[in-house]
């Protein structure tokens, strides 16, 4: 647990970092004029004390990722935009689905859009959440029962049960088994709906290379790893305690 807090502050105090020279960079870059530095000083000190709450809690209660909650601090920026007239850009489907309010386009889709600082300590922050997990239970959500064959065996080696759910309903009572990983078949039709409801869990996603528009919303929604099909079947370093 104590390696989990750790992780916890490292990751609340890179992302609070990186939210001005990102958001600086991000209006420079679409030639937005400059904001309210106050209004903008007290956006960022809000986020600071959001993620530091969110990641101080135990992972069991978490309820939303920290990018998500570095996404929704967006929300002031994009409201001070529009007070000044400034014409919306055309944004691409997926991301208006991802990121609703973000009417401007500043939000980042990934932690890695934030520098290597913040993407490292993420990546921690994330192992550290999968171990603090007592359950040695795994979740898989998919339709396909190839995909269940296959992955047991894998899962077994690693010292993890696997629990399978077809249905997002059975999906979400596996959840209350506070398990060390979810897996997610994005093929799946309620596959964003379970990224989404597992932010407080280490989140593996994979689909098919070709929908490249799935594997982003995903990274949007939080997951912690998105592959290819080939990729996620050929390696094993994205399992709690697994290597390449």
């Amino acid at each position: 647990m104590k390696q989990f807090d750790q992780a916890g502050r490292r990751l609340a105090e890179a992302m609070a970092a990186a939210f001005r020279p990102y958001l600086d960079a991000k209006t420079r870059e679409r030639g937005y004029p400059s904001l309210d530095e106050a209004l903008l000083e007290m956006t960022a000190n809000h986020l600071k004390s959001e993620l530091t709450e969110l990641l101080g809690q135990p992972a069991s209660v978490q309820r939303r990722s920290p990018l998500q909650v570095f996404q929704a601090a967006f929300s002031e920026p994009n409201r001070l935009l529009a007070e000044l007239g400034i014409e919306p850009p055309a944004r691409d489907p997926m991301a208006v689905r991802a990121i609703p309010g973000d009417l401007y386009d500043l939000a980042p889709a990934s932690s890695s859009e934030l520098g290597e600082a913040v993407w490292e300590a993420h990546l921690a922050w994330g192992l550290a959440k999968a171990a603090a997990v007592k359950n040695p239970v795994a979740v898989l959500l998919t339709a396909n029962l190839m995909d269940r064959s296959r992955l047991e065996p894998i899962f077994d080696a690693h010292g993890l049960e696997l629990e399978t759910a077809d249905t997002f309903d059975r999906f979400e009572d596996l959840l209350a088994q506070s398990p060390a990983q979810i897996v997610i078949d994005l093929t799946h039709p309620a596959s964003e709906e379970a990224v989404a409801a597992s932010a407080a869990f280490r989140v593996v996603a994979y689909g098919p290379h070709v929908d490249e528009d799935a594997m982003a919303r995903a990274r949007m929604l939080g997951a912690d790893d998105v592959l290819t099909r080939s990729s996620f079947f050929r390696q094993s370093g994205w399992i709690v305690g697994g290597s390449v």
